[in-house]
Formats: C-alpha cells, structure tokens, sequence
C-alpha cells in the first residue's frame, strides 16, 4: 500500500513545478485529482523511484 503523505508530496511538488514553469496555470479539480491518482497508481504498482521519477519527467502538453 502506498504511503499517503509521500504520495501527497510528490503531488504537491509536481504542481509546484508545473506552476513555476506556467505561472498562470490553473488545475480543475478534475485533473487534480487525476494527478494525484496517477502518482499513487504507480507508486502502487511499481514503487517509490517510478513514482519519483513519474513527478520528474512529467510533461504539460
């Protein structure tokens, strides 16, 4: 089971850097939410450093 407050950081540093490089972005609670679940799906399924590396090398399109 994935560790709820890591996978809230993670979150939180992933909007953060979406924020800092659009500082007029705006996530609905929509996408929050899916954010959010994406990064605890795979922190579920394959662990910590996927996680990690998701917040890493995920992209605005």
């Amino acid at each position: 089971m994935p560790n709820v407050s890591k996978c809230q950081s993670l979150y939180s540093a992933l909007v953060s850097r979406f924020q800092s490089e659009n500082p007029s972005l705006v996530l609905s609670d929509t996408i929050s939410s899916w954010l959010y679940q994406s990064i605890y799906s795979i922190y579920e399924t394959s662990g910590e450093e996927e996680a990690e590396r998701y917040v890493r090398e995920a992209h605005m399109v």
